[in-house]
């Protein structure tokens, strides 16, 4: 992987350009995800003013809980997950996380071709 800096540098223009044409290949194959983070076992206190799980001394929280934080645009939510939708929301997540990994080897690929001036393949 060229993400670091050295790697880059070492590399031929062509060895750049055949990653390069790798990792979008890889990216397209990468189109259903979510920007978001997966939590297990979450307790919670609920909105019931006398319920036990409000208890100073003892109490007895809500839960465990399992959901799906996310943003969308420019806002976040979160949805419960059931035990269907767990591993689902589980690889959604996992694939945003590859693009982001996928996204900064393709920047440093473009930075080094930038920098020896190969401006002919970082044209669209």
């Amino acid at each position: 992987m060229y993400t670091e800096k050295k790697l880059c540098q070492e590399a031929t223009v062509n060895q750049l350009i055949k990653r390069k044409e790798v990792l979008l290949n890889k990216i397209n194959g990468l189109m259903t995800f979510i920007m978001g983070t997966v939590t297990k076992g979450r307790y919670s206190i609920c909105g019931q003013r006398k319920c036990s799980c409000r208890d100073k001394t003892n109490p007895k929280l809500h839960g465990p809980y399992n959901d799906l934080r996310y943003r969308g645009g420019d806002k976040t939510g979160s949805i419960f997950l059931t035990e269907e939708k767990m591993p689902i929301a589980e690889k959604l997540v996992q694939e945003y996380a590859d693009i982001r990994e996928i996204l900064k080897e393709i920047s440093c690929i473009n930075l080094e071709l930038f920098r020896r001036k190969e401006f002919k393949y970082l044209e669209s």
